[in-house]
C-alpha cells in the first residue's frame, strides 16, 4: 500500500515538472530595431606600382615638301658663239626665305650627245677653260630666282664648251626627310652631304620622277 502512494506521488510530481517547464517556452519575440552603423574604418596602405607598359609606336612625323623643278631648256641672254660670259635666269617665287638661308639648293645641268647619251652633272663645274655657276638672287620684295652663270677663262668666246641644253633645280628645306628608300651615305641631312650626292641618288632619296 506504501509503495502504491509512493508511485502515485512520484507520477504526480514528474506531471507538474513537465507542465512547469513547458510554460517557459514562449514564442521568439520580434526582431529589435537595427543598430547605427559603426565609423569607417581607416584606408588601406596603397598598393605597388605596376610595371611600365611597353612604348607606344611613333607618330608619323608631319611633312616637309621639297620642290623641283622639270628640266628647263637654256635660254641665254647673250650669244656663246660671241662671248666669253653669258647667263640664265630661272624665276623661283616657290623658293622661300627659310629655304635659302637654312635649306639646300642644288642646280644640274643635262646635255645630250650625238648617240643620244644623256649626261647630268651637279653645278658648280669647274675645268681648266670653262666654268658652270649659279647663285640665288633675292631683291628686297621681289620673288627669289637662280642665275646660272658660264664663264670661258681664257677670255675667248664660249663656242664648242657650251655643252648644256637645259637645267633643273631642286630645293630642299631644312628639317626635309627623303621618301625613298635608305641609300648609302644619305643617313646626315646637312648641305655637305646633299651636294655631294649624285642627280640619281638625290632622285632616289626624295621621289623625283625624271
Amino acid at each position: 500500500m506504501k509503495t502504491l502512494i509512493n508511485l502515485i506521488k512520484g507520477i504526480t510530481i514528474l506531471f507538474l515538472c513537465s507542465a512547469i517547464f513547458s510554460s517557459c517556452d514562449g514564442d521568439d519575440g520580434r526582431p529589435g530595431p537595427q543598430g547605427e552603423q559603426g565609423e569607417p574604418g581607416e584606408p588601406g596602405s596603397q598598393g605597388e606600382q605596376g610595371e611600365q607598359g611597353e612604348p607606344g609606336e611613333d607618330g608619323t612625323g608631319g611633312s616637309t615638301e621639297i620642290i623641283y623643278s622639270d628640266w628647263i631648256p637654256a635660254v641665254y641672254d647673250g650669244d656663246p658663239n660671241t662671248e666669253s660670259l653669258v647667263q640664265f635666269v630661272i624665276d623661283t617665287p616657290e623658293i622661300t626665305d627659310d629655304i635659302i638661308n637654312s635649306g639646300v639648293i642644288l642646280v644640274y645641268s643635262s646635255t645630250t650627245n650625238d648617240g643620244g647619251d644623256v649626261y647630268v652633272k651637279s653645278l658648280p663645274i669647274d675645268s681648266i677653260s670653262i666654268s658652270y655657276s649659279f647663285r640665288i638672287s633675292q631683291n628686297s620684295g621681289a620673288s627669289a630666282s637662280i642665275i646660272i652663270t658660264i664663264r670661258r677663262l681664257d677670255g675667248n668666246p664660249i663656242g664648242d664648251y657650251l655643252f648644256s641644253e637645259s637645267y633643273k633645280y631642286v630645293a630642299i628645306p631644312s628639317g626635309a626627310s627623303g621618301g625613298g628608300p635608305i641609300v648609302a651615305g644619305t643617313t646626315a641631312k646637312s648641305k655637305e652631304d646633299y651636294t655631294k650626292m649624285s642627280y640619281e641618288k638625290i632622285k632616289t632619296v626624295f621621289n623625283i620622277p625624271e
